[in-house]
Parts: structure tokens; C-alpha cells; sequence
């Protein structure tokens, strides 16, 4: 029975971590002068200096 309190607490940390890691995945920057718009599935946009990323 003393092992029950430590593995309700590593369970909650382990879904503490897990959130954070999924919001900072999930996180982009855009300045103040544009918006972020993200519609529907992920794809690949390239940019006009050839450079392709996931958005």
C-alpha cells in the first residue's frame, strides 16, 4: 500500500511532461504583423528560397 501514493504521482507527472511536450510540439511564432493560419491536414509548403518545411 506504500507504493500507491508514488505511482499515482509518477503517473500524474508522466501526463504533465506528456502535455507540455505536446503543447511545445505544437507551438509556432508569428510576429505581430501576420497571422497564423493553419487549415486541414499537415503538408509541405516550400518557400521562395527553396527551402521546404511541415506546416
Amino acid at each position: 500500500m506504500a507504493l500507491l501514493p508514488w505511482i499515482i504521482v509518477g503517473a500524474v507527472v508522466v501526463v504533465i511532461v506528456f502535455v507540455v511536450a505536446l503543447w511545445a510540439m505544437n507551438y509556432r511564432k508569428v510576429p505581430p504583423s501576420q497571422v497564423l493560419v493553419i487549415s486541414g491536414r499537415t503538408s509541405v509548403v516550400t518557400d521562395a528560397d527553396g527551402r521546404r518545411r511541415k506546416v
